[in-house]
């Protein structure tokens, strides 16, 4: 199995998470400033032999578009431009803010790491990419 990359997109965060070399466990990576993605893309990929690409796309409960989908489906474009060679999965990722935090508090987070938006972004990515691996078994 390769490894793959979650991303939860925001117009000003993006949370990072990673899968373990054999495609089992997503863990929460990192969080950085949206201006910075495709640098640290190009950067890391190849460094830690990033085969697939799986971005949460926003949805309303009734399975239509939000308004940050108009955001997602252009980095999406942007990111199979730019990254060929990667498979690119969008994955659903309704509720995972509110999964994020609620894992949070059951692990013991502080209160002050329970409010860092930071920390809940890349956590968020670590379920959508979690969704997403449980999904193909």
């Amino acid at each position: 199995m390769s490894v793959a990359l979650g991303i939860d997109y925001g117009s000003k965060r993006v949370g990072l998470a990673i899968t373990d070399s054999l495609g089992m466990i997503a863990s929460p990576l990192k969080v950085i400033h949206s201006s910075e993605i495709t640098d640290w893309l190009k950067k890391n990929i190849p460094q830690l032999k990033i085969k697939t690409l799986v971005v949460g796309e926003p949805k309303r409960l009734n399975g239509t578009e939000t308004d940050a989908s108009k955001m997602i489906n252009e980095f999406c474009v942007h990111l199979k431009r730019t990254f060929p060679e990667l498979e690119l999965v969008r994955v659903d990722e309704r509720f995972t803010s509110s999964m994020a935090a609620q894992a949070m508090a059951l692990g013991g987070a502080s209160k002050k790491k329970k409010e860092d938006k930071s920390t809940l972004d890349a956590v968020s990515a670590a379920i959508i990419l979690q969704s997403w691996l449980d999904a193909k078994r």
